[in-house]
């Protein structure tokens, strides 16, 4: 069967948590205007698709999602920083960034699967304050999303 048998009967929640995800992802986009950073505009996508497709998932938890997109930050800014460091020469050095993250993601019980991508994003594009400082406050605009809008989202996977 090409479509999930519960469209039929819930095909509104469908198209509502699914225009909610494109709708707060345009806010997040225009509040905070750093569209060319492409990479982790993408691992908000993906936190999008958990918080509205999955808002019953442990991953689509407040705790996970800042906490996951937290420690994605801060293991790619490490990791960034190394290859900055002339003696470090060690090829694809920004995997250990993905690692890093999986390890303090899992350890800390804030496993959000997207935030994986966001070190991996930092630690090869680049960091900077303000990218930061975007992606955590992109993360927290999700999950207040989520919050608030919890009780009446459906999971759809």
């Amino acid at each position: 069967m090409i479509f999930d048998e519960k469209f039929k009967d819930n095909y509104i929640s469908y198209i509502l948590q699914s225009a909610l995800a494109g709708l707060t992802i345009v806010v997040v986009m225009l509040f905070l205007n750093i569209a060319n950073q492409s990479v982790i505009i993408a691992a908000l996508g993906a936190t999008a698709f958990i918080v509205f497709a999955m808002p019953n998932s442990n991953t689509a938890k407040f705790r996970n999602v800042v906490g996951g997109h937290f420690i994605g930050i801060l293991s790619g800014f490490i990791f960034f920083s190394l290859t900055t460091i002339e003696i470090i020469q060690i090829p694809y050095i920004h995997a250990f960034a993905v690692s890093l993250a999986v390890l303090l993601m899992v350890v800390t019980d804030t496993e959000h699967p997207p935030a994986a991508a966001t070190a991996l994003g930092i630690s090869v594009a680049g960091f900077s304050f303000n990218l930061g400082l975007f992606t955590l406050i992109s993360a927290l605009i999700l999950a207040t999303t989520h919050f608030v809008l919890k009780p009446w989202l459906k999971d759809l996977v």
